[in-house]
């Protein structure tokens, strides 16, 4: 994302009537971070349609250009490949200055560093943690193939789980929720298709399962829009 259009995309967000300024910095930490993450969706899928026309260019001008005009259809290559790397990466906004919370947890980071060697895929922490909550623990759980690992936070009467594990083979999960103790509904999570469930007792709970066969569940006592940004801003 270009910085002008990040600096308008913000600048919008923040005189929208749905930050005003009474509203709590709390509040204000949310919708900013809701707003990013949706924005992020878009942006996402407006880039995948941009690199799939934008090879297909690249692999024209290869094979054609290159038997009329090697060296020049060599170095026009080269600069669309250049153009397309740095256009792979991301704005990544940092609100730390608004609140400690909201930065990965140093004894988080220590045990993550410790763990990823037994885990078969990258582990993905959340760059986004309500105001107040503090990191429990960490811990996995081997079953054969299968690693599970589960992060937990806690904040008085409040609790927060994050949990991932590897699908083997062609498994599947699925979902049976009771309609007299809660609700489902699906949902995207930056483009992975999955399921919000929201019990009778308050607590709630987001699955989804990504392209690289990664199951992914965040639950517990927060209200579905906090789940819903932790789950989107987990890196």
């Amino acid at each position: 994302m270009e910085e002008d259009n990040l600096e308008q995309f913000l600048r919008t967000a923040l005189q929208s009537n749905e930050i005003t300024i009474q509203t709590p910095m709390s509040g204000v930490e949310n919708k900013i971070f809701e707003k990013v993450a949706k924005y992020r969706e878009q942006e996402h899928r407006k880039k995948r349609r941009f690199y799939q026309m934008a090879a297909g260019i690249i692999l024209l001008l290869g094979m054609i250009g290159s038997m009329l005009f090697p060296q020049p259809v060599v170095a026009l290559k080269n600069k669309l490949l250049h153009l397309l790397s740095w256009s792979e990466r991301e704005i990544k906004i940092n609100l730390l200055s608004l609140t400690a919370g909201n930065h990965v947890d140093d004894r988080l980071a220590n045990e993550i560093s410790k763990l990823q060697p037994e885990v078969p895929y990258k582990i993905k922490v959340p760059q986004y943690i309500p105001t107040g909550m503090a990191f429990k623990q960490v811990a996995i759980n081997k079953k054969g193939s299968v690693v599970r690992l589960v992060m937990e936070y806690e904040q008085a009467d409040k609790r927060l789980r994050i949990t991932q594990e590897n699908i083997p083979g062609e498994t599947n999960y699925s979902l049976r929720v009771n309609t007299a103790s809660g609700q489902i509904e699906q949902i995207k999570i930056n483009n992975a298709e999955g399921h919000l469930i929201k019990y009778s007792n308050g607590m709630n709970m987001i699955v989804w399962d990504t392209d690289e066969s990664i199951k992914f569940i965040v639950d517990g006592n927060l209200t579905a829009d906090e789940l819903l940004l932790i789950a989107r801003c987990l890196e």
